[in-house]
């Protein structure tokens, strides 16, 4: 798993890197110190005399960016979001399409920026005391390096208990904060006192447009179309016969041999043959999956877990950052481990 590990402290304030040399880059400099997983191209940092900068990204319109600015001299997401913050501050995250999480510390000002993409696919912690600031990809990082005693926060428990979810920009962990996607922090000079924004909000507004369905469909052809001249020569996606997934499948199809993109598609699916005849006619989606095969130009793996739960993968369903609220996680667990 890729983490990193960086604090900004108001005085020098050296990480114990004994245990993790080997796995990790190290970058130390005046009040920062930085430890990042090595071999992961994702990880990318930027430094001038006034302004740092620590991407974990996929900036996925790095190059319209680029262009749209006029930037130059621009070779990784951390320098693009330096030129961003330079001419937009706050406003950079408007302009980044992607998966994101990032830290910028203007060392004029003593102020620090971080905040996460729309989705929050790259989680974003961070830790606070007295005297620096640790933002993390994983809580468990802090407990590992001995920054924090590790202590479950009473409050946020009975929240997962009686609703499920924790209450924003908490985690189950006691002082271990999250910077929920769509989200920004910002710090004052001396590091007392921090504020978390959101930076976009969806606007619901009703259509009456007659054109509404081609509209509609347009939009997710564009979606998908953006993404897969962005992916490498073979692509997985899940199938589950329902009407995201195969809605998903058949365009991917569709724009690869339209495009003559030859991407090999493999897709994967969950199936559960020995179901009851009456759980067959509740549940069962099986038919719809083989409709979608049947019309596109794929691979299928299929899954069964007949006799496949999540007792038997228990340690793994618990050996979590935090509580995952979901259902069925087994599933797609067992699944993301077929795929690597």
């Amino acid at each position: 798993m890729s983490k990193f590990l960086l604090t900004i402290s108001k005085n020098n304030k050296v990480i114990n890197t004994d245990t993790f040399k080997k796995e990790f880059n190290r970058y130390s400099d005046k009040n920062i110190d930085l430890l990042f997983k090595k071999n992961d191209p994702r990880f990318t940092k930027s430094f001038t005399e006034s302004i740092f900068v620590f991407a974990f990204s996929k900036v996925e319109n790095f190059n319209e960016l680029k262009e749209e600015f006029g930037l130059k001299n621009i070779n990784t997401d951390a320098d693009l979001i330096t030129g961003l913050y330079r001419a937009h501050r706050t406003e950079l995250f408007h302009y980044l399409k992607g998966s994101f999480s990032l830290i910028i510390y203007d060392n004029l000002t003593g102020e620090i920026l971080a905040g996460s993409d729309h989705h929050g696919f790259l989680p974003l912690y961070f830790y606070q005391d007295k005297k620096s600031i640790t933002f993390t990809s994983t809580p468990k990082f802090l407990f590992q390096e001995s920054l924090l005693k590790k202590e479950l926060d009473q409050e946020i428990l009975l929240d997962y208990l009686v609703s499920g979810l924790p209450r924003k920009n908490r985690t189950i962990y006691k002082n271990v904060n999250h910077i929920c996607g769509n989200s920004y922090i910002t710090t004052s000079k001396k590091f007392e006192k921090y504020k978390i924004e959101k930076y976009f909000s969806f606007k619901s507004k009703p259509s009456f447009s007659k054109n509404i369905i081609n509209e509609t469909k347009d939009i997710f052809l564009k979606t998908i179309s953006s993404k897969l001249h962005k992916t490498d020569k073979k692509i997985a996606c899940m199938l589950s016969g329902g009407l995201d997934s195969s809605s998903i499948v058949c365009s991917i199809d569709h724009l690869n041999k339209k495009n003559k993109l030859n991407k090999k598609l493999e897709i994967y699916s969950a199936v559960f043959p020995n179901l009851s005849l009456e759980e067959r006619r509740r549940a069962d989606e099986s038919f719809y999956i083989d409709d979608v095969l049947l019309k596109t130009d794929c691979e299928s793996v299929k899954k069964s877990f007949d006799e496949f739960g999540p007792i038997k993968i228990l340690d793994e369903l618990t050996d979590l950052d935090e509580p995952a609220v979901a259902p069925n996680l087994y599933i797609n667990f067992t699944i993301l481990k077929e795929l690597k």
